[in-house]
């Protein structure tokens, strides 16, 4: 063009009452040619990363296979020895082996199946199954939900995103406190907040939280929140984390669609 920037064309010609008629369609410009890039390089990432998975799935069976084959052929007079040695390689196995699952989970993240749940049901479903398998610590679970709300949401996904919230509240508790999950209606969306006086968060940390591999816990591999974050991308939604004086907060915001069409489309994240 005439500032000598590029221009993606679509030229077409046909011809009408004897007469070649063309048009000429601008497709894009450099703001066009760099989401055209950004998708090109999610979809290439995608794409490793799938493979990545694929190829670590076989082996790591293979490991976890023959480790279990170990533990039942080893004499009982060394058991008692090789057997730390075993658990610290199950161990390894099972972080590895979250990471293919949290990888695949990346890679499907858009492709939503969705169903039409009241969020009150789900929410205490949700609630009630992680107090059930969360009981080594005195804490004390409170929950209201105050929103008869019906969503479109991917139940697998968003229940997971859920989890991983109320688990990094749970871890961030050391011996005893207090959780408390709630839902209301706010305007055209619904809120709904997790919260736990685990300490609180400083800044530095809370900048860091949604970046992958980032974790203040060793055992923890660090996708989890980043993990939710795109759950919640993908579902339309926003989340948030406000950490003040003990107290931290973290905040899912889901819009009410009313015409089930919109949410039924496919969605994405990039």
């Amino acid at each position: 063009d005439k500032n000598k920037k590029v221009q993606f064309c679509y030229i077409n010609g046909f011809k009408n009452s004897g007469s070649y008629v063309f048009e000429i369609i601008v497709l894009s410009a450099f703001n066009k040619l760099g989401l055209s890039q950004r998708n090109l390089n999610y979809n290439y990432l995608k794409y490793i990363s799938q493979g990545i998975a694929h190829v670590l799935r076989n082996p790591i069976m293979s490991i976890s296979g023959f480790l279990n084959l170990i533990r039942k052929k080893l004499p009982n007079d060394i058991k008692d020895d090789v057997e730390p040695y075993l658990e610290y390689i199950q161990g390894e196995f099972s972080k590895i082996m979250k990471i293919v699952l949290d990888i695949e989970i990346i890679n499907n993240v858009s492709d939503l199946k969705l169903e039409k749940v009241n969020i009150n049901d789900f929410l205490h479903s949700v609630f009630e199954n992680f107090q059930l398998e969360n009981t080594l610590k005195p804490i004390q679970y409170k929950c209201q939900f105050d929103c008869s709300e019906n969503l479109y949401v991917d139940k697998k996904l968003f229940g997971l995103a859920l989890e991983e919230i109320l688990k990094n509240a749970y871890e961030s508790i050391e011996e005893k406190g207090n959780m408390f999950m709630y839902c209301q209606k706010e305007g055209n969306n619904v809120l709904i907040s997790i919260e736990d006086d685990g300490g609180g968060i400083d800044k530095e940390r809370l900048g860091m939280l949604f970046t992958p591999f980032y974790s203040t816990k060793p055992k923890n591999i660090g996708l989890g929140l980043f993990i939710s974050k795109l759950i919640m991308q993908a579902h339309k939604g926003r989340l948030r984390v406000i950490s003040k004086n003990n107290t931290t907060t973290v905040k899912l915001i889901l819009p009410i669609e009313k015409r089930s069409k919109m949410r039924i489309e496919r969605l994405s994240v990039v």
